[in-house]
């Protein structure tokens, strides 16, 4: 899985992909030109969310999520930002919500 590291690629991300809003998450979708790499995945998550500890928290399980949702699956060549809403409670964020969230944004977007 490759990451999204540069601020140009983030920028592009936010204003040429398309946008997704789910309970805990808004996810920008940008087809690139086919280079066979695979999905890249960017996270934003701000301080108002919460700590240091929970940020970090929230981070691992949308990697582990994206890893095992249908974005990885399809092979497609996407840059895909998460950005975490704020008021996220940490009993409401598990995996499996995260995969199940991930999942329905990969199939509204149709890469």
């Amino acid at each position: 899985m490759l990451k999204i590291t540069k601020p140009k690629e983030y920028q592009d991300c936010y204003l040429k992909g398309k946008k997704v809003t789910t309970e805990h998450f808004i996810v920008f979708v940008k087809q690139r030109i086919p280079d066979h790499l695979g999905p890249k995945l960017g996270i934003t998550v701000t301080k108002k969310v919460g700590n240091a500890v929970f940020r970090n928290r929230i981070k691992r399980l949308i990697r582990e999520g994206f890893r095992q949702s249908r974005f990885v699956k399809s092979g497609a060549d996407v840059d895909v930002v998460v950005v975490a809403k704020k008021g996220i409670k940490k009993e409401d964020i598990t995996l499996s919500s995260v995969i199940k969230q991930l999942d329905f944004s990969s199939t509204l977007v149709n890469p």
